[in-house]
């Protein structure tokens, strides 16, 4: 058989095709492959994969699984709403939430009560925020005038972390004005420390990475950072997987009330890293950017 190559259909549409472009989910072979749509707002590429006019084609989003897919959304003002229903207008002006997407947004002048809370990201709608798994998140999980992250899992808004806002920080810019992520950014971060707290069980991976897939996720946002773990009970296996690199002098702590049997390091290149973890005893590394290292100390 002479080999035909087709080319896909491609469509452009402002967000989320679905209900909106009639598409072709083509055939497995032989015939036109699958029609392609790209999102121009949320640059987001989708492919058909079920034949339907624009109310009935299901266009399913190709997500890349690399490092590079995860996307870093931050609010440069103050969070609207309310404590207990957040809405935040982000740099990405998300339609839609997409698994990857890891959220920094501040705070208003009120803590979160007790129950249920909700993070509605530009015009993505109001989506439950989860906290360890329970959507009911504790009074004060999100303290007031504070940089907060979450990581979307593709149905919740996950909590990552919560920091006290220095003066003249927001979310996504120093006092001069630098973006996050620039050099004046990550020195205006060191300014205060941040931490996380999960109950965690075992044979999971606590990824301090946004980049890098895991159970649960403490990012590293301030110098030091510190993950608190408090556990049931022993946990047998542990992995923590850390930034291959990060701003020289970061240190982050990790301590357990419950002894870690085995506790696993990767992501980076560690120099000392144990082997087990004993409760209630701080295990510190610091990030030497002139060896691209993780001491312990």
């Amino acid at each position: 058989m002479a080999y035909n190559p087709q080319l896909p259909n491609i469509f452009v549409y402002t967000g989320n095709p679905n209900t909106h472009v009639a598409g072709n989910a083509g055939t497995v072979s032989g015939g036109p492959p699958p029609d392609l749509c790209w999102d121009g707002t949320n640059n987001i590429l989708y492919a058909c994969t079920t034949t339907g006019n624009a109310a009935s084609a299901v266009w399913s989003s190709l997500v890349p699984t690399s490092a590079s897919a995860y996307r870093i959304l931050s609010a440069a003002s103050v969070a609207g709403g309310t404590a207990n229903a957040l809405t935040v207008s982000t740099n990405g002006a998300i339609a839609t939430a997409q698994q990857g997407h890891l959220l920094v947004y501040r705070t208003g002048p009120s803590a979160n009560a007790s129950g249920a809370v909700t993070i509605a990201a530009d015009t993505s709608g109001a989506i439950a925020l989860q906290l360890n798994g329970n959507s009911t998140i504790p009074a004060g999980t999100l303290p007031a005038n504070s940089i907060c992250v979450a990581d979307f899992d593709g149905t919740y808004w996950r909590h990552v972390s919560a920091t006290p806002a220095p003066l003249g920080i927001t979310p996504d810019r120093a006092p001069s004005g630098a973006l996050l992520g620039t050099a004046a950014f990550a020195d205006a971060a060191q300014l205060t420390p941040s931490k996380s707290y999960q109950v965690p069980v075992t044979g999971k991976v606590v990824s301090f990475d946004p980049g890098t897939a895991g159970d649960y996720h403490s990012a590293i946002v301030g110098n030091p950072h510190t993950y608190v773990m408090e556990p049931a009970g022993t946990l047998a296996t542990q992995t923590f997987t850390f930034p291959a690199t990060a701003r020289d002098g970061q240190i982050v702590t990790i301590t357990s009330t419950q002894i870690v049997t085995t506790a696993t390091f990767n992501g980076g290149t560690f120099v000392g890293a144990p082997a087990a973890l004993a409760a209630n005893t701080p295990v510190r590394f610091v990030f030497i950017a002139d060896t691209g290292k993780w001491y312990i100390f």
